[in-house]
């Protein structure tokens, strides 16, 4: 396709003409069936077999036409809503059944089902088993996040304790994605109003931990944030999905762990 930029204005006038018209054709076609009921109490009986044809002709015209109207009055009301979606990076699949989308709009974020979650969750703690743990045996966050990392495909290239890992992952380019960093205690905020949800795929990293302290601080992996919940499993129970609204989610780690150090949006090149 040419690269155009639709303008949802238009298709919304679009469909108020179609509304219109259907509405107009409507209301004229019952005023003629009311003026040929009229004509036919005057002339009862001298042609009336021939008007009850017209009559039931004129009905099912009406119907199929008035039906068709409102149907594609439907239609492009759906496809201004998926627009505006995509136009926003909110939709993977089109609801209104295989569309073509101009070049210049970017389909790319998938919002994972909650068996999709699952596997990663499972995965990702298997990996983790076999890496760095911490001193009680127990699965680091820092292990977790980077098998998370990898269980979505990303090629995690970066160590550190939780608390490190927001500044050792470099913003920009990396081998297989590139890192986009929000930093402080709104990260998530910010990160939201720059590009929107759903999001998917972020690294955010604390300063402390319940257990050390500042020594080695926290760190998690989010799966994503949709419609304003945050989707994210931790290493006490790496198997264990949670749903929380940024706020619950912010309010939940502040006692424990403190304020966000900062967050990094993992994009797959």
């Amino acid at each position: 396709m040419a690269s155009i930029k639709l303008e949802t204005n238009d298709l919304t006038a679009c469909a108020q003409k179609y509304k219109t018209i259907a509405d107009d054709f409507n209301k004229n076609c019952n005023s003629v069936l009311s003026k040929i009921s009229e004509y036919d109490n005057v002339w009862k009986g001298t042609f009336t077999q021939d008007l009850d044809s017209k009559v039931d002709k004129l009905k099912s015209v009406q119907n199929s036409i008035y039906t068709n109207c409102l149907d594609l009055v439907d239609f492009i009301n759906k496809a201004v809503e998926q627009y505006i979606k995509v136009d926003k990076g909110l939709a993977a699949q089109s609801t209104i059944g295989t569309a073509d989308y101009p070049d210049n709009v970017k389909v790319s974020v998938h919002v994972k089902s909650s068996q999709e979650l699952q596997d990663i969750y499972n995965a990702s703690k298997q990996k983790a088993n076999n890496m760095t743990k911490n001193v009680d045996g127990s699965i680091s966050c820092a292990s977790l996040t980077k098998a998370k990392a990898e269980a979505n495909g990303f090629n995690a290239d970066w160590n550190g304790n939780g608390n490190q890992v927001y500044n050792n992952i470099s913003a920009g380019e990396h081998s297989n994605y590139a890192a986009t960093k929000y930093a402080g205690g709104n990260c998530l905020q910010d990160l939201i109003k720059a590009e929107g949800e759903p999001i998917t795929d972020i690294v955010i990293s604390f300063p402390k931990s319940p257990s050390y302290g500042t020594k080695y601080g926290h760190v998690l992996y989010i799966d994503q944030i949709v419609d304003g919940k945050v989707y994210f499993s931790d290493n006490i129970a790496p198997t264990t999905g949670k749903v929380l609204t940024i706020d619950q989610f912010l309010k939940n780690y502040a006692n424990s762990n403190g304020t966000p150090i900062g967050c990094v949006h993992l994009k797959k090149k």
